[in-house]
């Protein structure tokens, strides 16, 4: 009995272990998406992950899609479309990740599945895996506000004041001889509609033109045209411009567009190392980003043409506004900064530009480098300076210490500072002109000290033997030849000079 029970056991064991292999070499499927919401007419990726306890060295398997919204770009090992992609890649690891681009073109929910998922160990026995599914939704594509014309003109006579998007009352005036006057417009957004009220033929006296703009989104807005027929050959009639705009301390004009400095900024998203803070604006008190360093000073400003509040730069100096740029990834952002003067660069980098988002960035590339995909920028983010590296190809921002550009620092001289030690250094900062002085004059000192001497041996011979004229003369001769070196060290210094 003993041993039918212990028999069952083992059995009960084995089948527990067998079981428990089963599930570890069965593997594991995740889809991700770059994005769980996309607009119609963008663009998104996903992405299949295939996971296994063991090595694997092939995948199989079918991505389904609903092609109706989705249409598919391009991805890793796949053949087919129009709702089903098939797919048979090699594998070198426990994981491989394959991605695959669709481009939205219709407003729905769409399911992508992965079906009959396999993999290939290297036992060379295929291996079913749980096939997954996740639901992306497509939204139609986000319609646009602006209502404001391009340009407005008349066709006889000439706008008062002159045609600005802000201003929405305009006056003409012209001789009893014109009868017809009509009015062309154009509108900022190529997909709103505009519309012209009103009889080009002019009646004497006030005619009154309405040009009314419909954004794709609905919103309206009208510009009113009034123009005075008069009613003889006279000048034509000079009406009074409207002011249909008080003066506004917070607006501002920037290339001919009237942009409003914003206030209030609490809706917009705070960058990282930044805080809101209030200063004054042409006497008004508004809110800016600062951060906290206090390098930079953000103001939001926005017009009709772009209604959306957008950082901005101030110099109050001069008075003028310049688009920030920046670039925001994640909970980051990154503020595109000019390289300091006393800053080079490596040798093997060079000066170039990147086209990223809407900018023109000044960057720098590496010459010595295998690719040409990234491309390293000089970025202020979370209150420091520093290099970043841009991935062109997966549009990722990196930070990159290993790179770092050299000081150059200029000779300073300190007062304070120790002076050469010693006769023979201070003689080497001299001049040659006055090298030459000091040498001239060294040996003038000798001469003289020369002479002194042989006066004084003299003196002393003279009083040991005055009746001596052999040492009389040998001291003669030695001054006469000192004097001739003195004369000709003389000569030689003017001639210097």
């Amino acid at each position: 009995m003993k041993k039918i029970i212990s028999l069952i056991i083992a059995v009960v064991l084995a089948l527990s272990c067998f079981s428990m292999l089963s599930v570890s070499a069965a593997g594991k499927c995740t889809l991700h998406f770059s994005k769980n919401s996309v607009n119609v007419g963008e663009n998104v990726t996903v992405t299949v992950k295939v996971s296994a306890d063991e090595a694997m060295y092939g995948i199989q398997f079918v991505l389904t899609y609903d092609d109706a919204i989705l249409e598919f770009q391009s991805g890793d090992a796949c053949s087919g479309g129009a709702g089903a992609l098939t797919v048979a890649s090699g594998a070198d690891s426990k994981t491989k990740s394959l991605s695959y681009t669709f481009k939205a073109i219709k407003a729905g929910s769409c399911q992508i599945v992965t079906s009959d998922l396999i993999y290939i160990p290297l036992s060379e026995e295929m291996v079913d895996v749980a096939n997954q599914g996740a639901t992306l939704t497509v939204k139609d594509k986000a319609l646009s506000g602006n209502a404001n014309l391009k340009s407005l003109s008349v066709s006889e006579g000439t706008l008062s004041p002159s045609f600005s998007a802000s201003k929405t009352s305009y006056t003409v005036g012209v001789k009893n001889s014109v009868t017809e006057c009509k009015v062309y417009a154009t509108a900022a957004d190529s997909e709103a509609k505009v519309s012209v009220s009103g009889s080009s033929t002019l009646k004497i006296g006030k005619n009154v033109r309405t040009v009314t703009v419909t954004a794709p989104n609905g919103t309206q807005k009208s510009y009113t045209i009034t123009i005075t027929r008069s009613d003889t050959e006279d000048e034509p009639v000079t009406s009074e411009e409207p002011d249909d705009n008080t003066e506004n301390p917070l607006e501002t004009e920037i290339d001919g567009v009237v942009y409003k400095v914003a206030a209030d900024i609490s809706s917009v998203k705070i960058f990282n190392g930044f805080t809101v803070s209030n200063v004054t604006y042409n006497g008004e008190n508004i809110s800016v980003l600062k951060d906290d360093n206090d390098q930079y000073t953000i103001y939001y400003l926005s017009s009709e043409e772009e209604p959306e509040l957008v950082p901005y730069t101030y110099d109050e100096q001069t008075g003028f506004f310049t688009k920030l740029e920046y670039y925001t990834q994640g909970d980051y952002t990154y503020i595109f900064a000019q390289l300091p003067d006393d800053m080079v660069m490596p040798e093997n980098y060079y000066q170039t530009n990147l086209k990223l988002l809407d900018m023109n960035i000044y960057c720098y590339a590496n010459s010595e480098s295998g690719t040409r995909d990234f491309y390293y920028l000089y970025c202020y983010s979370d209150g420091i300076y520093g290099f970043y590296r841009y991935d062109t190809r997966e549009n990722v921002m990196q930070r990159f210490p290993e790179l770092s550009a050299t000081q150059t620092i200029s000779p300073v001289v300190d007062s304070d500072a120790e002076r050469p030690d010693g006769i023979i250094a201070r003689f080497n900062t001299l001049t040659t002109n006055s090298k030459m002085i000091v040498i001239a004059f060294i040996f003038i000192v000798l001469a003289v000290v020369a002479l002194a001497v042989l006066a004084v041996i003299k003196v002393m011979n003279n009083n040991a033997d005055p009746n001596s004229e052999e040492d009389s003369s040998e001291d003669d001769f030695d001054e006469v030849t000192l004097n001739s070196k003195f004369s000709l060290l003389a000569s030689d210094d003017e001639k210097e000079k």
